[in-house]
């Protein structure tokens, strides 16, 4: 058992015990973290990306039930063989409930499924080209730039329809 008390240390300094006698010693000081790997670097770029595009696209979908959004692919399909003259019950029921000519409403949805298809073409072109340039980037600086430009060119495009990308 020690009797004396440990004497006073500095800052990054400590009393230890050793030999019979109290010392002072530094702390060490814990490594430096490491530099996240590439793979991680590019990870972390790939979640990034999907994280932006995904408000982006978000801008076109909010307050719409997923069932609902489910059901525009068949519902665009619906109102395109609607307007080639061959009704279809999809269109004929959500006319009745609204009040809307059919046609007319089978206008409106071609109209705005042509739209939400073009932007997804455009993002998911955007998306798959940023992905392989990524996956061939060399050092973690390279990522960088590569997820840098598909930003700006996801800001241009999002400029061009109207739309912010976040």
């Amino acid at each position: 058992c020690v009797s004396e008390a440990p004497p006073a240390a500095s800052d990054g300094q400590r009393a230890v015990w050793a030999s019979g006698a109290w010392q002072i010693e530094n702390i060490p000081k814990p490594p430096a973290a490491l530099p996240p790997t590439l793979n991680q670097v590019r990870a972390q770029a790939h979640a990034a990306m999907e994280a932006w595009i995904g408000a982006f696209l978000s801008q076109f979908t909010a307050g719409v039930p997923a069932a609902e959004l489910a059901s525009w692919p068949v519902k665009a399909d619906r109102a395109r063989q609607h307007l080639t003259g061959q009704p279809q019950a999809m269109i004929v029921a959500e006319a009745a409930i609204t009040g809307e000519d059919a046609s007319a409403l089978a206008q409106k949805i071609a109209a705005k499924a042509d739209a939400y298809e073009a932007i997804i073409a455009r993002v998911t072109g955007l998306r798959r080209a940023t992905e392989a340039a990524i996956s061939k980037a060399g050092t973690p600086e390279a990522v960088a730039a590569i997820l840098a430009g598909a930003k700006n060119k996801a800001n241009t495009m999002a400029a061009q329809m109207g739309r912010p990308v976040t």
